[in-house]
């Protein structure tokens, strides 16, 4: 914690948005064999799920197709509530509910990280949705943290365990979304052409 006070909002921002919360795998466009230089963070993953198709979205502050226009309040209410200025959802793959929990410090320092970015113009498909989007945070993970919250070191675990959203991936999926009675037990699988892998369990037990 005491480094981490040390940090200027903008070096805060960059290590919580390129280490922790991992932006760049969804928001930054890949080609063989690393990221295509100058579009970092201008979107490119595409999800084509049951509930919804969408492009992960430009976040650079572009104002015609980034969020150039987005004002601080608007950020944080994407951030955190998974809705859009226009009133539109973000898609569930968008970790928001692992997000309502990051501190004030925190959730400032990211915006103003953003706000430093390259402006790069890339206009992303708009998102078709199937299903209505419901983002339900973690058990324990629906209040926003303060910093006291922290001082804690279980506590500051748990929470960066879930800006990082490692239940995300580490927690089985049902009918009706995540299992969160089997919380980090593992079990969500990733088809692709290497066949499916598994996220295991990062239980104790």
């Amino acid at each position: 914690m005491a480094s981490a006070a040390a940090q200027s909002p903008v070096e805060r921002g960059s290590y919580l948005v390129n280490t922790v919360l991992t932006c760049g795998n969804c928001h930054t466009p890949k080609g063989p064999p690393d990221a295509v230089a100058g579009k970092d963070f201008s979107g490119f993953l595409e999800f084509d799920e049951p509930p919804f198709k969408v492009t992960a979205s430009n976040i650079t502050p572009d104002k015609a197709t980034g969020i150039g226009n987005y004002t601080d309040d608007q950020l944080r209410t994407v951030l955190r509530k998974g809705i859009k200025p226009n009133g539109v959802p973000v898609a569930m793959v968008m970790p928001s509910a692992f997000y309502e929990i990051m501190t004030d410090r925190d959730m400032d320092a990211v915006i103003a990280y953003l706000r430093t970015l390259k402006p790069v113009v890339n206009k992303v498909p708009d998102p078709i949705y199937k299903m209505p989007q419901v983002h339900v945070p973690p058990p324990g993970g629906d209040k926003k943290f303060t910093e006291a919250d922290r001082a804690d070191k279980v506590r500051n675990g748990f929470y960066l365990v879930t800006i990082a959203h490692c239940m995300e991936c580490h927690t089985p999926m049902g009918p009706q979304g995540r299992v969160y009675s089997r919380m980090g037990a593992g079990g969500f699988d990733f088809p692709g052409p290497w066949g499916v892998s598994t996220s295991r369990n990062i239980t104790s037990s």
